[in-house]
This record gives C-alpha cells, structure tokens and sequence, in this order.
C-alpha cells in the first residue's frame, strides 16, 4: 500500500512538473511573410505553424517581439525559448538547438537601384551595401556574402538596418548602391519599390525552429514528428498555410527529372539489397553503409553543381531526347518566361522558323544537336524568340554531359542581341560614313608622320599619282612633288603632330596628267597620322590669277589714263576712246566674277562693300542690295554667331579693319581661314583667303569665300567612328577579301601583341595558314566559333571570333569584319574546376575505403595480440601469429597512408622525422612506377627532424617522384633520392635569399636519368598549368604546389638538367640532426583497471566481440551494445552505473557524435571515448563538434585503448 502511494506522489509531481514548464517565450522578428507583428499581433507562416502544434501538445506561447540579433542572443542567454525562421548551420549549434524537420529552404538575394547594372560579383566591389543586422545570409563564417566578397578580395560597406523593409528603402532612395534579403521576402515586396533584381544568389539554407540549450529536447522531438505527419499529407494545415502565404507568387520548383530517375534507381538499389540480405546480414549493413556515402557524395555534388547551375549569368538548358528537362534562372529571365513554360519544350519551340540568310531553323538545329550527340561541342550564333514572341539573337554552346550515368545536353545560351545591334549600327555606320566621303568633292588621306599613305577615299588613282602607281600603301614622296613641295606637305604634317591642330597648305602637284594645284587641310587623327581633305583648287587658282591679272590691268589702265589724261591735255586728244576701253574692261571682269563658284565680295578704302557676286549671295545669303554701300564689319558682325552679336564685339571688328586700312598689314592675310557663320537657314563652314589689292594711290581688299560646311560634318562622323570603334575592349579588324589588314583597332594590339604597323597590308597571321577556316568564311559569309591562335611573343591564345561580310550593292563581299576576344583565361578556369572536382573526389573515396580497412583491422591486429601469450609454446604457431602480426601492421601502415592522401584539413605545424615520410612514400609508388625504372634511397643513419606539415612534405615527395617517373617512362632509367645535413656558405645565401642564414637546413636530391628539361622550359616548370605532357597526363599543378608547400616551410628549391642526361632537383629545408637514442628492450605493459563499468557501442559485431575481450583482460566490466537506442535507454536509467562510455564514430542508425550528444545531455560529467576510422576536421579532433572527450583511431592495441581509458578516467572531476 505504501509503495502504491509513492507511485501516485510520484506521477503526481512529474504531471506539476510539466505542466509548469509548458509556457514558452517565442521570440517575433520582422521577416514577412514567414514571421512578423501587424499592430503588435504576431502572424507568418512558422508563427501559425507553432501555434497549431502548441495546440495540439498543449503548450502556451508568450510572444516577445524583439530583433533578430536580440533574439538570439535572448536564446542563448536563456531568457528566450523559441526562436523563428532561423537559419541552420553547424557553426549556430554550439549555441542553440535547431529542430530537425526543415520548414523551407531559402536563399539571399541581391538587390540594386534602378539606375546600375550588375553583371557578376566584382559588382559589389566599392559598394555600399544595406543588410540586416545578424542577418545568416550576410555573415555566416562558410556561406555568406560578407565571406564571398573576403575570399574574392572585394571590398565594400555593409549598412546595418533592423529589418528587410528598411533594406529596399535605402536602395530607392539611392542611399546605398546594393542591398541584400531572403529570396522569399524579395518575391513578396519586389513589386512595392522601385528597385532592380540581379541575378547574384547565396547561401542556400534550410530555415527552422531555433531553440534555447535550457529548452527541453523532448519539446523539439513532438514539434519535429507533428511537423513531419503534416508533410505527410498534401491536404495538410502546413501545405494549407503554403497556399496562404505563396500561392500568389507561384514560388513551385520543379523537380528535374534526372533526380527523379536518380531516386528510381536508389528504389531498385534498395530492392537488389533486400533480396541480398536473405543471404548475408553482414553484406547488407556494409552495402547499407556505403550506399549511405554515395547518396552524401551525390548530395554534395549537387548541392555544389545547383550552385554553379542557378549563379550562372548564362542561361543553361538540360536536354534529354531534344527535350528540356530543366534550366537555370538566366534562361527564365533570358526568355522572359516561368520555369514551367521552358521544361518540357524541344529547343525548336524557343527558336525562330529561320535563321539569317533564310537558313530553316528545323534542319539546322538537327544537325547541331545530332553533331553534339556524337561528341562534338558546337558552338554558333542562333536567332532565338521569347515566349512573347519577339526574336533575339544569342550564342548558343551545345555540349554532352554526363549525370548519373546517363547522356544529357547541355545548352548555354548568351544573349548577344545588344552586341549584333552594336554591330549592325557598326556596319550601317561604316556604310553611311563611306558613302558621305565618296559624295564629297574632296580626297581624304590617312597619312603617317612619315608620310605614308595608309587609307584614302578616291576610286580614281590618276588623280593622285603616277602612272602605274598605287596610292595605298605608297608614299607621298612618289607622287610627283617637288623638293619644294614635298617639304612643305611633310612640314604641315609634323606642325598637326606636333601642336595637336588643324594645319592647311596648298601645294602644285605635276604629273604627265598636267600640272594641278590642290588644297590639304590636316587634322590629328591619333600619335602618329592625320586625315588629310584635299580640294583641287585649280579652278580657285584660275580665278585668282584672272583677279591678279585684271588688278594688273586695272593698275595698267589707271598709268594708261593717267598717260592718256596728260595727252590730252598735252595734244587735246578726245577721251571717248579711253572711256570705251575702260568700259570694256569692266564688262569682261563682270563677267568673270558672276560665272566663278568663288563668293567674292571687295571693300574700300573706307570700309564700304564695293562688289558682291552671285556666288557670295549663295553662300552667305544675302543679297547684293543688302550688303553693297555697308560697311564691311556690320555684314561681317550680322553673319557672326548668335552668341558673339555683341555692341562689343562690333566695335572690336571695326577698330581691326580700319587698322588694316591704315597699316595695309594683317596676319591674316593670303592665308586660308576657317570660320563658322550663322546665315539664315542656320549655321555653315567657310573657308576664306584675303588678299589686299592696290591701284595707285587706292587700296581695296579682295576675299574669295566657300561653303565646307559638308566636309566638316565628314571629318566629325569620321572622328567619331574612329573614338568609338578605338574605345571597344573587343578586337575590330576590318580585311579585304583576302583577308589582307586595312584597319585594327588598339585592342587587337592588346590580345595578339601586333601593332598596326605591323599588321595593315598583311594577312591576318591566325588565317594565313587555315584555307578551311577561309573557305567556311567565303561560303557561309557570317561566321562565329572558337579558334586557337598564336601571339607576337609565341604563346598561344584561344579567340573566341565572329566574322562578319561588307557587301557593295551587287551584294558581292568587299571586306570582312572580325570582332573577338581572348578567352584563354575562362578555359583555364574551367579545366581548374574540372581537375578541382576529381581530386575531391578521390580524396573522398580515399577516406571511406580506410574506414572499411581500419574496421576489418581493428579484429585482426587485436586478436594477434591476445594470441601470443597462449601461443608461447608452440614455437610454429607462434612464428606464424607473428607473421598475421607483421602483416597486419603493414596494412595498418598502408591505410595510414591512404588516410594522409584523403586529409581534407591541414594538421597543425609540428615536428616530424622526414626519413619516415621519404619511407612511406617508397611504399605508396613502389607499385605507380614503370617497371624498368629502379629506385634508390640514401638516408643517414641520424634521425632528419623538420618542423612543419607531414602531409604536406608527403605530397611534395610524391609529386616529385612522379615527375621523375614520367621522364624516364619511355626508356626507363634510374631515380637516386638522396638526405643529408649541409652547410651552406654566404655566396649560397646570396644567391638563394629565401634561406635563412640563422637556420640550419637539410638537403633533399632527386636525380633521375630521364630525358632532361630545355632552357626554355627549366624557367617555367614551376609556373601554375605549365606542362609539357599530353592534357590528358597532366594539369602542371604537380610542381606549382611543390614550390608553394617548400616556400611555406622557409625552403627553396635548385633545378639543374641536361637534355638527355637527366634532371636533379634539390630542396633545402630548415631542419636538426638527432643522434638515434637506444631505447633499450624496455616494453611496455597495459595498465590494468579496478572492475569500472564500460558501456562499449559499436555496430560492427567483430569489433564490439574484440574490443569487450580487451576490456575483460584488463579487468573491466563490460556492457556491450550494438543499438546507440538502447544504449540510450539503458543510459537514462542507470546513468551513474557507468564511469565510461567507449562508442563508434560512424553506426548506420545514430552518429557517435549525436550519440555523445545525447549522452552529454543525460549524464553531462560522463567520459566518452571515440573509435573512428575516418578523416576527422580539427573542430571534431577537439571534440567540440561531436562532444567526445578523447579520441582513439582503428585499429588499436591493448595498451593504447589502456591509456585512452586511463587518462579519460583520471581527468574527470
């Protein structure tokens, strides 16, 4: 009855007990919609989700609204119980706890002001960027944004605010460049400001319930099993509350089929072991296990692939039998379309009926995915439609990939559309621009300082040159100039150099075509030529001397009349006659003036305009009534510009003329002047020459005027489309139909090392020796793809090119216009990842195969231990235990080995006898090696000790060898490694500076008889993907990484080679010499215990069986265990009849970390050893990751799990 009544108090203390500690504090930050206040009322997704599970466990929720960083610092504190929609990470763990049941899964990202643009992540560079304040996103140590910009080196301003709202307030403010949120937040409130999407994403997260360490764990186990009853059900609150709060933004991802076959074939995989495990439980668990890794290591992959795939700038389709099976967020934006309207589509579907050059889409396309299907990558410009119908052009890249061993097609698409309108504006510019310059009257030449011509504008050479002589290319020397002459041209063009200004000059040129005078005005084009418009002016010329000629005989007949008037006065002779020829003689000069294309206008002593013919009333339009009897500087002052019709300026024009008319001296005069007018139809160009003209004891000015208002327009378009093609970082090169150079731009001069010079009149060097590349161009006609090409200074290039055709209006090919770019850098990128993936790959593998070994040893090593006493006797049964003994160490050795391969984290710096390492490495290659290759090692007998990174030095000694390997593989040969300690002299240090001279070193030499290194290569061994073997032998890391690891040890290496000799290689490390210690035949023995309880855990039963006999030997008791929940349970009832608990680290139904976990939880005093054969991070080593307080590696021997015990036993309190 008693204890009846015990029982009841009991029950009834525990029922108080919980029912007080139902109450919890749920923390409410702002993160709508999944968790926010509205008129201090707590709403969003996780806030109704935890109620509804609060009302079925009968829990009371108190809501404390507060900010995200004060609600985690609440939890850890312990004054907050619950917080929501937090982020999980393992960093977060060492704080709180986190449900396991995901809610969503969420990602960052970034937003921008209307008025940038973003194309990648140098971006962010200078930036200011608003973020929320603890956001995960932001400054989570592993994935967030904060740690991208670090590991790129890019520098920006973070602005801390409360909440996401205040984020897009500051960005449509424009009072930061950028900001960053959850893409959930984004979705909903995107459409409320006036901000920009870009397509930079991070930190893909698994969103949960976050709980304080003080919190229950049976709190986090019923919200975790109801949340996982509700997913089980699709009419479920939980997706009633998705539809709620998502339906509007049709947020649904689709599931790409490759992971659907994917999980097809993990079903039949499991079906396969089923059937398997009527045979074998052994077999099952182990193909359980190593299903369980592969399904990881796709995980990752994926995870890492997704990244790569969703952050892509170009869009990227999956196909699978010509139909789209999934695509990127870049081809959505691209097509403007929804994911769900692209998958499932043939790539048909998304192209125009016909390409350029009325090319079927239909046929075409076939044949580039039939090539790609075969292995072949193609790559060419397509003319692609949006779902709304408009066409767009893009380069698409069609390649074969492989996922989970089956065939897919990859598509890249890069929308170019922007860049074909460039081009087109292009060509329809060089088109309007060359058809402006042959409508004009004037020649324009390019010419060189030296005066070389390098382009011009006329069809007809004779009007240049000699018979038979060619223009372009030629020399003005060989024009037919004169001495005279020719200096005059070549000093007008060093004054246009030189000054940086337009120069003009006129010249007589004589050929057996007649004598000509022409008019060059010279204007800089660049360093080193100038544009010369050149104007016949021979029929100006004509006119001038005719003027020159009647002022002549104007000045004649003023002496004649003055003879005559004293005649007549001497001999009264009549003056009809006189007055008859005076009257001719203006008459014809009449004449002249009207008929010329010259405007002449002639001013008076006084300033009075005295004539003004037709061809002045044409250019300047005004009439001769209103000009002729005004003065000069009114008409000059009325046609000035608007801006400059000032009361000033009239006076100034006034006093210089009349200073002209007293001095008859002007700078300006007989010199050819260019001036902008405002006429009445609007603004012109003239060209004018003024002349002084005397008559006796009269003075007159004469002016010859015309129009170059079209000229001017053709220098500034010319101008213009040399500053805009000159500022392309892409390279324009424009050929004749040969392919013959007649212009490059600065570009070219950048990515293929050859100047102009060097490269008009010459045939392109990446075509000359391709007539197929010639011949696709001359049919196709437009062209795009990838070629490999040399530069100046030998290396070679990959261009990325596309080739354009000119046509004249017969549409026949006149020239091709190639635009490209050095894409070398980018396919080194890729091959770096590709090589990056296989080495993590084999890493990986490395480490799971030593676990196996490591498990199946730990028996076998043990028991041979166990063995020797009892086998004492027998002197046969113990020689051949010693022999199981010997073989086993070795394997133990050899997984040792594989597990230094597969290390993921560097250990710790420490020292290490490098005679081991040298030892080891022996081993590992002794198998790699060609079989006609012999090695030998020279090692001292004094122990070598250095401090530093055994792994490291490992890789070093193995890539080393390889290479030496590789050399000889032909005809085989002899390696030599050799280690001693030296002394170096000063001329040493001197020529080494990385050395130390307060350090001692060590020298370790590798010499093999291979075929040697040439003197251009021995510089560049060591340069990153620098290699002389086939692409597919070799990555020209090896050595790279080799000078990188000595140069981090305070080392150096010497090369020396003789072609077909061999190569020595030497490298100095800072080391001591230990004299060997004899140790003596002390063994040592286990220490025995004092019957303490041991909980051994383990789901491998042969090593449960031989680590519970061990135990037993050294007078423990054992409570073995297979199950980590019953291990648990028994645990929770007799926690203090434990002192030690001894678990695996890796067990199919719970980890021995989570084990430990719990244990910690339950007994938190408790001493937990580890057993692992893995590759352990030094966060786990340390134990603060998987709450073990001491760990020891499989396999072990009797007397190292008798110190591990030991020591955990006595460092407890």
């Amino acid at each position: 009855m008693v204890l009846r009544i015990s029982i009841f108090l009991l029950c009834l203390v525990m029922f108080v007990f919980e029912t007080s500690a139902q109450r919890y504090k749920v923390a409410i930050t702002e993160n709508p919609p999944l968790v926010y206040s509205e008129n201090h009322t707590a709403k969003g997704l996780f806030v109704e989700l935890l109620e509804y599970v609060a009302s079925k466990e009968g829990w009371e929720l108190e809501y404390v609204f507060v900010s995200f960083p004060e609600s985690y610092k609440g939890m850890i504190g312990g004054k907050i119980d619950i917080c929501q929609d937090i982020g999980y990470s393992k960093q977060r763990t060492d704080d709180i706890r986190f449900n396991e049941e995901t809610v969503i899964s969420a990602w960052a990202q970034v937003y921008i002001h209307p008025s940038l643009a973003v194309e990648n992540l140098k971006f962010l560079d200078g930036k200011k960027i608003a973020v929320q304040d603890g956001d995960f996103f932001v400054f989570d140590p592993q994935e967030g944004i904060k740690q991208y910009c670090e590991k790129f080196g890019i520098k920006c301003e973070f602005v801390l605010v409360d909440n996401y709202h205040q984020v897009f307030t500051l960005i449509e403010e424009g009072k930061v460049d950028a900001g960053v949120v959850n893409r959930i937040f984004g979705e909903f409130y995107f459409s409320d400001y006036k901000i920009k999407r870009t397509n930079l994403i991070f930190s893909p997260v698994s969103l949960r319930y976050g709980f304080s360490k003080y919190t229950s764990v049976d709190v986090i186990q019923k919200l975790d099993k109801q949340i996982k009853n509700l997913k089980e059900s699709n009419s479920s609150f939980y997706y009633n509350l998705l539809d709620k709060y998502f339906s509007k933004k049709n947020d649904k991802v689709s599931l790409p089929f490759w992971i659907l076959y994917l999980g097809v074939f993990a079903v039949l995989l499991i079906l396969f072991l089923f059937i398997i495990t009527r045979y074998s439980q052994k077999q099952i668990e182990r193909k359980t296990n190593e299903l369980k890794l592969t399904n990881l290591l796709l995980a990752t992959n994926e995870k890492k692939y997704r990244l790569l795939f969703e952050t892509s700038r170009d869009g990227l389709l999956i196909m699978k039998d010509n139909t789209i099976v999934d695509c990127n967020n870049s081809a959505i934006e691209i097509f403007e379309s929804g994911r769900d309207k692209i998958i499932g589509k043939k790539l048909l579907e998304l192209s125009s009926s016909e390409q350029a050059h009325g090319v079927s889409s239909d046929r075409e396309l076939q044949r580039r995915i039939d090539l790609a299907n075969q292995g072949n990558p193609q790559t060419f410009e397509w003319l692609h439609t949006k779902i709304s119908g408009m066409s767009f052009y893009c380069e698409d890249s069609i390649n074969l990939i492989e996922i989970s061993n089956e065939q897919y097609l990859q598509v890249i698409i890069r929308d170019i559309d922007d860049r074909k309108i460039a081009e087109e504006a292009l060509l329809l510019s060089e088109n309007k621009h060359r058809t402006l310059i042959k409508a004009l009257p004037d020649i324009i030449l390019v010419l060189s300082v030296d005066g070389k011509i390098v382009d011009y504008s006329v069809d007809d050479e004779t009007k240049l040159a000699m018979p038979g002589a060619r223009v372009k290319g030629n020399n003005i020397r060989n024009l037919g100039f004169s001495e005279k002459e020719l200096r005059k041209m070549l000093l007008a063009i060093s004054e246009t150099l030189q000054f940086n200004r337009t120069v003009s000059v006129e010249y007589e040129l004589n050929t057996p075509y007649g004598s000509s005078y022409w008019d060059a005005r010279m204007s800089p084009l660049d360093k080193e030529n100038v544009v010369a418009v050149i104007r016949d002016i021979s029929e100006r010329k004509d006119a001038e001397n005719q003027l020159k000629r009647k002022t002549n005989e104007y000045e004649q007949l003023a002496i004649e009349y003055q003879t005559q008037n004293q005649q007549l006065k001497e001999s009264h002779m009549s003056m009809q006659s006189v007055y008859n020829e005076l009257q001719e003689s203006e008459e014809k000069f009449r004449n002249f003036l009207e008929q010329t294309s010259e405007g002449v206008s002639i001013v008076n002593q006084v300033g009075d305009i005295i004539e003004w013919n037709r061809a002045a009333e044409s250019i300047y339009e005004m009439s001769k009534n209103e000009v002729i009897g005004k003065k000069y500087w009114e008409i000059q002052h009325a046609l000035s510009l608007k801006e400059d019709r000032t009361e000033e300026k009239r006076k100034m024009l006034q006093i210089t003329f009349e200073k002209f008319i007293n001095t008859h001296q002007s700078p300006f005069f007989n010199k050819h002047l260019e001036f902008e007018i405002e006429t009445k139809s609007g603004r012109k160009w003239i060209q004018s020459i003024t002349s002084p003209i005397t008559v006796g004891e009269y003075f007159f000015l004469g002016s010859t005027a015309r129009d170059i208002s079209e000229r001017k327009a053709s220098e500034e378009e010319l101008r213009r489309l040399a500053r805009v093609t000159e500022q392309l970082t892409e390279m324009v090169v424009i050929t004749d139909t040969e392919f013959v150079v007649q212009y490059v731009n600065k570009a070219y001069e950048k990515i293929t090392g050859y100047s102009d010079e060097q490269s008009l009149n010459k045939m392109l060097s990446f075509v000359e020796e391709d007539d197929a590349f010639r011949d696709e161009i001359a049919n196709q006609m437009e062209w795009t793809g990838q070629i490999e090409a040399r530069k100046k200074n030998g290396m070679n290039y990959i261009l990325s090119i596309s080739v354009t055709t000119l046509k004249n209006e017969l549409g026949n090919a006149i020239s091709y216009v190639l635009v490209g770019n050095d894409i070398t850098q980018q396919k080194k990128i890729d091959e770096r990842l590709r090589q990056s993936q296989k080495l993590e790959a084999m890493g990986t593998l490395a480490g799971g195969i030593a676990h196996d070994f490591n498990n199946l040893l730990t028996p076998i090593q043990g028991y041979s231990i166990l063995l020797e006493d009892e086998l004492k006797n027998n002197d046969q049964a113990y020689n051949d235990l010693q022999q199981i003994k010997t073989a086993a160490n070795r394997a133990k050795n050899l997984v040792s080995q594989i597990l230094t391969f597969g290390r993921k984290v560097d250990a710790v710096n420490q020292d290490f006898e490098l005679q081991k390492i040298l030892q080891e490495a022996a081993v590992l290659v002794k198998y790699t090696k060609p079989s006609d290759v012999v090695m030998e090692m020279d090692l001292p007998e004094e122990t070598i000790v250095i401090n530093g990174n055994a792994s490291q030095m490992h890789q070093v000694v193995i890539n080393v060898m390889n290479n030496a390997f590789h050399a000889m593989e032909k005809g085989g040969g002899k390696l030599e490694v050799s280690l001693k300690f030296v002394l170096l002299d000063d001329e040493f240090f001197h020529s080494h500076p990385r050395l130390d001279k307060d350090n001692d070193y060590v020298r370790l030499s590798f010499r093999d008889s291979g075929e040697g290194i040439t003197k251009d290569n021995i510089d560049r061994i060591f340069e990153p993907f620098f290699t002389t073997k086939e692409k597919s032998k070799g990555t020209g890391l090896g050595l790279s990484i080799v000078h990188s690891i000595i140069s981090s040890h305070g080392g150096d290496i010497s090369v020396y080679s003789e072609l077909g000799v061999g190569t020595a290689i030497h490298i100095y490390l800072p080391g001591k010499l230990i004299a060997n210690k004899n140790m003596g035949d002390i063994t040592e023995r286990a220490a025995a215990g004092n019957h303490e309880n041991i909980l051994v855990l383990d789901d491998e039963e042969a090593v449960l069986t031989y680590t519970s006999r061990v135990l037993n030997n050294l007078n423990y008791n054992v409570i073995p265990f297979s199950d980590p929940k019953k291990a648990l349970e028994f645990i929770r009832e007799s926690s203090h009849s434990v002192d030690l608990i001894i678990t695996d680290f890796s067990m199919p139904a719970m980890s021995g970390s989570e084990f430990s976990r719990q244990v910690k939880l339950i007994h938190k005093d408790l001493p937990v050893i580890l057993m692992t054969g893995l590759i352990l991070s030094k966060e786990e080593e340390s134990g603060k990751m998987v709450f073990a307080d001491l760990f020891i590696r499989k396999p072990f021997t009797q007397l190292e799990i008798s110190k591990s015990i030991a020591k955990a036993l006595h460092s407890q309190p």
